[in-house]
Formats: structure tokens, C-alpha cells, sequence
């Protein structure tokens, strides 16, 4: 029994990522994958939708309509890993030798960590486990991890033992990620306590800085933490919309596309 009910809390974790990267999906293409009855996969689909993971449409699901789903961590570094590589190549031009950064979670963050090693003197402010990882490997980084409650799957730090930590710091510059950018410029995550976290990152900073892949862009999440007018400095790609990237600029934002 413990087989079977593993295997279908899988199957099911799979259609969820299947349907983040093609937004669409079909019953009898998931039976035909999962080699199960047309009827297992419906099953499947409907506790997915009472879960609010999914809609279900005639043959088939598509996301939920106008918010983002959040893919695991592992999902997020393989999609889209090209267009990340570049902004966190650009991003990490930003720091200097002696600098007192904040690095928000999520693979883009992960990537930009990855590419300081190089840099001098850094004392790096975190709530994500992996990323707090990796600047411990580097000789010449201090890291001081904002620990709390840990948000199961994704390895970061979440609710009042980190946002208390971060009220106590000050920094540089911060780094922050996305999960969605609205039409109106709202920064959404999926996550509430996350969403806290990530606010209180950016009041430490004194420069700020968004790091987020054109296909951030004219989608939303659960909850807004920020606005595009919060930060000094956006970097993103060239397959950002040009009309939202025209508008930042309209606002004095400076805007970086790699």
C-alpha cells in the first residue's frame, strides 16, 4: 500500500512539472507516459485541482489561470538555464572586494553565488541553505545565515527567527529574485512567509538589485513583496518584453538585458 500510494504521489509531482513547462496537458498523453487508465489519470487531475495546483479542462489540464506555479528547486536551475547564467554573470560584475551583500534564494541567486569566488573579503547575508553553502566554500567570504523554519523542498529559511535576524543587519547591496513581474510591475512569490523574508532582504540593502529571466515578466504569483520601482538596478535578458523594458527605463530605472 505504501508502494502504490509513493508512486502515485510522484506520478502526480511529475504531471505538476510536465504541465509548468508545457502549460498544457493531455489525459491520454499522460496515460500512454505513465502507462495507467485514462481513468487513474483523471483521478489524478482532479485531486490536483482540489489541491487549487491545476484547472482541468476537456482532455486534458492547464494552470491555474493568471498565477504562477512554483517549480522544485532542481526544475527551476535546468529551465531557462542559459538566460540565468548570463544574469548572474552580469550581476556578479556588480560586487567588488570588500562588499557586504545580501543574496536572496532561488537558482538564479544560486547561480550568481557560484561566480563570486574570485571576489575578496565578501561578507554574504542569506536564508538559503545551498547558497549559504556555497560561499563557505570560498576562502575569502564570511556568511552570516538568517536561520528560522525551513521551507520544506527548497532549502531557504522562512518566518519570524529569519526576518528578525535581517532586522538587525545592514547591507551594501542586496539581490533579489522573482518568481513572477506583473503587468503593473508587482514582484510576486507563492509563497507568505517568503514573501516577508524577501521584503525585509530589501530594506537592509542600500542598493538594490533584481535579477530575473524574461519569462518572469507579465506573470503573476500569490502574493507581491516589491515593486519595480523598489530597485536601483534590474537585470534581465534580451527576451524580456521591449515595451516593459522601455517602461522601466521611463521610470529612471537603471535596466541591464544580457
Amino acid at each position: 500500500m505504501e508502494d502504490k500510494l509513493f508512486y502515485t504521489e510522484e506520478r502526480r509531482a511529475e504531471i505538476l512539472s510536465d504541465l509548468r513547462v508545457t502549460r498544457k496537458v493531455s489525459v491520454n498523453e499522460l496515460s500512454a507516459k505513465y502507462s495507467v487508465s485514462s481513468a487513474t489519470i483523471r483521478s489524478d487531475l482532479a485531486e490536483l485541482e482540489a489541491q487549487g495546483l491545476l484547472k482541468r479542462t476537456h482532455g486534458g489540464a492547464i494552470p491555474v489561470s493568471g498565477t504562477s506555479l512554483e517549480l522544485g528547486y532542481g526544475e527551476k536551475e535546468r529551465i531557462h538555464k542559459s538566460e540565468k547564467l548570463r544574469i548572474a554573470a552580469k550581476a556578479a560584475e556588480c560586487v567588488s572586494d570588500g562588499d557586504t551583500i545580501a543574496v536572496d534564494s532561488g537558482s538564479t541567486a544560486y547561480f550568481f553565488a557560484e561566480m563570486l569566488s574570485e571576489k575578496k573579503n565578501l561578507t554574504v547575508v542569506t536564508y538559503d541553505m545551498r547558497i549559504a553553502g556555497v560561499f563557505d566554500a570560498f576562502e575569502g567570504a564570511k556568511v552570516i545565515l538568517a536561520g528560522g523554519v525551513l521551507r520544506k523542498g527548497f532549502y531557504s529559511c522562512v518566518g519570524e527567527f529569519t526576518t528578525t535576524t535581517l532586522n538587525q543587519l545592514n547591507v551594501d547591496k542586496t539581490f533579489i529574485a522573482t518568481n513572477a513581474i506583473s503587468k503593473k510591475g508587482n514582484l510576486g512569490t507563492p509563497d507568505p512567509l517568503q514573501a516577508e523574508v524577501k521584503k525585509k532582504m530589501l530594506e537592509i540593502g542600500a542598493r538594490k538589485y533584481l535579477l530575473a529571466d524574461g519569462s518572469k515578466f507579465e506573470t503573476t504569483s500569490l502574493v507581491d513583496f516589491a515593486s519595480i520601482g523598489d530597485f536601483d538596478v534590474i537585470i534581465t535578458d534580451d527576451s524580456a518584453p521591449k515595451e516593459r523594458v522601455e517602461e522601466i527605463k521611463e521610470k529612471g530605472i537603471e535596466i541591464i538585458t544580457v
